[in-house]
């Protein structure tokens, strides 16, 4: 009935029909009324098609309204993720929300204005909320307050600007204080011009009560803390050991010399690699990827409970898994030492990193050692164990007339197999120091080694291909066991990582282009192409700067331009704000591509435990279906949504813990310094990046005595009147922590007592010490507008 509803408003001779007009037209019979009412209603609930005065019906297109999901931003700015990927993205300003929230579904009015003889230019399109198609969420957490004659709630997340009417709480289990943190049902709001109402259904506690801050976390984002009993019974059903007939129609990899590679913490094995050489320019690799379609079948309780999670949440204290722990830790987990059902992409790869072919196969596998990434590194780090004595140890173990690609595979195979010893009868010195070789080398270190060095080549062939390096260090902060944090840890990116990563990237690209090349419906993992206006708009904040930047919509300008900055002092000042003008990655049934990976094709595969996308593309691939009830577009939009609040769940889990650890240290008398990066510079302050606690803030120009700065907008700096002392973007300092403010989320700095100033390399040759000259050539070519913030 919609698709007939959808072929008929968009015919071109159609003009605006009522109900019964709509009956004639579709040749319904009067009796069927009622349905096509159902079907208008869904279709208008949905923002496919709008109702103009008279109950007439059109496209929503051809009045200019556009549906989609609202992302706002701590400004009360919002920006429209379109239903329709074709169309861009739309900024709605801060009055024109109307009583949108963050992640609603709505339905917007684009903002049409007339070109006359203007010459074009790109502009963002803007336009105003006029509909709430649907919540996100009307449940909110928040500190509740007693004014002069009622009581509200303060919202935890500052993307709500607005306070929250209650009336005293009744049958929530336990008293509300002032002060304690609420659950707030929140009723109809109809006007952005009057607070909302609701009604508190949960008392949480005291915000500095043991575990509150948690708990408060996970009611905002409405993660589960258990699993329905149906679903934990059938994964206790499906047992604890791969069965004999589960082996059927698979590989046999269990010889292999298959190890995995996670964080020392890490309890899910999504994944395992083998590598060997096969001849002396081509090696033969194995992507395994753990089996989850196999225990978890389309439809069942499994399913469905781990399609509505989406994902796994990692947060600060825990993790909220899409699967059961009786799977995502054990059954499915490929752990060391027992049998595991695998989904392979094995790879024969040239020397040069180069794939040649690819299979795909269920396989099972034997897993021989968890390494961490730490361990791996250490590894990596020391030379590789003695080729001659490998090489002999390998040949006492391969049979006779074995070539050398036999060789090496019984080298690598045979990781189990104990070092042959010496013969007590030989007594020879050359055959001691054969065994005394043999018994050192290890084979599995050797491959680690082997894999590395083909990694990197793979790696540098990406780059060369196109793909952007946009990683930055990531902190994790460790917990003692009260649940303060007891440090906070800097994780590089280093080659142990990038071992993985290489060869996780490379399964992914494989499996979309099979999926594409068979024609195969699957979800694919999208990052869009950024708005060119908001790329030129950094590319004026960079030659504000004085650093060389060609057209960045160009692919070479772009690494070109971050390849400078890698060695700029404030090279990752400006790489952030790279950053925050692309696109958000994203599921979609189209194959878009990948902007910042340059792949025409690419999914996710290889994380299934943790990403129902893997699942769907696992079933695809191998299955040829998705499983029932849920069309793929639903369930790409589904997954997105989720992706997103589980990554804003994980951050606000780390500001609490973060927020409570720099307030004690407010109370300290010798507050802690910290080494910072300046960010932005402001006529009011500048904004700092604070590496050792993961996060940003301002320094207020109020808090700096020692002089009054005045702002060059041209020149984006403050100077001092007195001394001449200079902050300018890249400045290298020390701050300490100044105000801490649980409401808005934000964290004010000031700097340390004697801290120095270290100015950022030049970016022309100029030593640090000179005085900067300005000539017409050397003055910025255009003035430039503030930055965008909060995207």
């Amino acid at each position: 009935m919609e698709e007939q509803i959808l072929r008929l408003l968009g015919r071109p001779d159609y003009v605006p029909a009522n109900v019964p007009e709509l009956l004639r037209h579709l040749r319904l019979s009067p009796n069927r009324q009622q349905e096509l009412q159902r079907a208008l209603r869904g279709l208008e609930h949905s923002g496919r098609i709008a109702r103009t005065k008279g109950n007439r019906y059109i496209q929503s297109r051809e009045a200019d309204l556009i549906p989609g999901r609202i992302q706002i931003n701590r400004q009360g700015k919002g920006f429209l993720r379109l239903d329709d990927a074709g169309l861009k993205e739309i900024m709605i300003p801060e009055n024109a929300t109307s009583t949108a929230l963050h992640g609603d579904r709505v339905l917007v009015r684009r903002d049409v204005k007339a070109k006359g003889l203007r010459p074009e230019r790109i502009e963002q399109e803007t336009g105003t909320v006029i509909r709430i198609l649907e919540r996100k969420r009307t449940q909110i957490v928040g500190t509740l307050q007693q004014g002069r004659q009622f009581l509200y709630v303060i919202p935890d997340d500052p993307r709500m600007p607005h306070d929250i009417y209650v009336p005293p709480p009744r049958d929530v289990g336990r008293p509300a204080n002032v002060g304690d943190k609420v659950v707030v049902e929140m009723a109809e709001w109809e006007s952005r011009h009057t607070n909302p109402e609701g009604e508190i259904i949960e008392v949480l506690g005291a915000p500095d009560a043991e575990g509150v801050d948690m708990l408060s976390v996970l009611r905002q984002y409405q993660l589960p803390l258990h699993f329905p009993k149906n679903v934990l019974h059938e994964a206790r059903a499906i047992g604890t050991n791969v069965a004999p007939g589960d082996l059927a129609g698979r590989e046999d990899c269990r010889r292999h010399a298959v190890v995995t590679i996670d964080p020392d913490d890490a309890k899910d094995f999504d994944d395992a690699i083998c590598l060997q050489r096969i001849s002396h320019d081509q090696w033969k690799l194995w992507v395994h990827i753990a089996d989850v379609s196999h225990y978890v079948k389309p439809g069942s309780a499994l399913d469905v409970e781990a399609r509505q999670r989406g994902n796994s949440t990692y947060l600060v204290d825990r993790v909220i898994p899409m699967l059961p722990e009786a799977l995502s830790n054990e059954l499915c987990s490929l752990k060391p030492n027992v049998d595991r059902l695998t989904k392979c992409v094995e790879f024969l790869v040239s020397n040069e990193g180069r794939v040649l072919s690819t299979k795909f196969y269920p396989a099972v596998i034997h897993s021989q050692r968890r390494f961490t990434y730490k361990e791996v590194l250490a590894i990596l780090q020391r030379p590789p164990n003695d080729q001659k004595n490998s090489r002999s140890a390998s040949a006492s173990l391969s049979s006779p007339g074995g070539g050398e690609g036999r060789g090496e595979e019984v080298e690598y195979f045979s990781a189990q197999i104990p070092s042959p010893q010496p013969s007590p009868r030989s007594g020879g010195a050359r055959e001691s120091r054969a065994a005394q070789g043999s018994a050192t080398a290890d084979p599995i270190e050797r491959m680690l080694h082997d894999a590395h060095e083909l990694a990197q080549r793979i790696r540098r062939a990406r780059f060369k291909a196109g793909s952007l390096e946009l990683d930055f260090p990531e902190m994790k902060i460790r917990l003692d066991e009260q649940g303060r944090i007891a440090r906070i840890e800097r994780v590089e990116n280093d080659v142990s990582h990038q071992l993985i990563e290489e060869y996780m990237l490379l399964a992914n690209e494989a499996v979309a282009a099979r999926l594409m090349g068979q024609n195969l419906k699957a979800i694919y993992r999208v990052h869009e192409e950024p708005d060119e206006r908001r790329l030129q708009e950094y590319r004026e904040e960079v030659l504000s700067h004085h650093v060389p930047c060609g057209n960045l919509t160009k692919r070479p300008e772009v690494q070109k331009l971050l390849q400078k900055l890698g060695t700029l002092a404030i090279g990752a000042a400006l790489k952030i704000g790279f950053l925050r003008s692309l696109m958000r990655a994203r599921y979609a049934v189209e194959p878009l591509g990948h902007y910042g990976l340059a792949k025409a094709k690419y999914t996710h595969f290889t994380s299934p435990i943790r990403r129902y996308a893997d699942l769907v593309v696992h079933r695809a691939l191998f299955q040829k279906s998705h499983g029932p009830a849920h069309s793929l577009k639903e369930t790409a939009e589904h997954i997105s949504d989720t992706e997103r609040n589980s990554a804003d769940a994980e951050r606000d889990s780390k500001d609490v813990k973060l927020y409570a650890f720099l307030k004690a240290q407010l109370q300290s008398p010798k507050p802690t310094p910290y080494p910072a990066l300046v960010i932005d510079v402001r006529n009011f302050g500048f904004f700092v990046d604070v590496p050792g606690l993961a996060m940003s803030g301002l320094v207020h120009l109020s808090s700096i005595e020692d002089d009054f700065y005045v702002f060059d907008e041209a020149r984006g700096q403050l100077t001092g009147r007195r001394n001449r002392r200079v902050i300018r973007l890249g400045d290298k300092l020390q701050v300490q922590v100044a105000k801490v403010d649980s409401f808005k989320k934000q964290v004010d700095f000031r700097l340390a007592r004697d801290g120095k100033i270290e100015p950022p390399r030049p970016a022309r040759g100029r030593e640090p010490d000179q005085k900067r000259q300005w000539t017409p050539e050397s003055r910025p070519r255009r003035n430039f507008g503030r930055r965008r913030r909060g995207r």
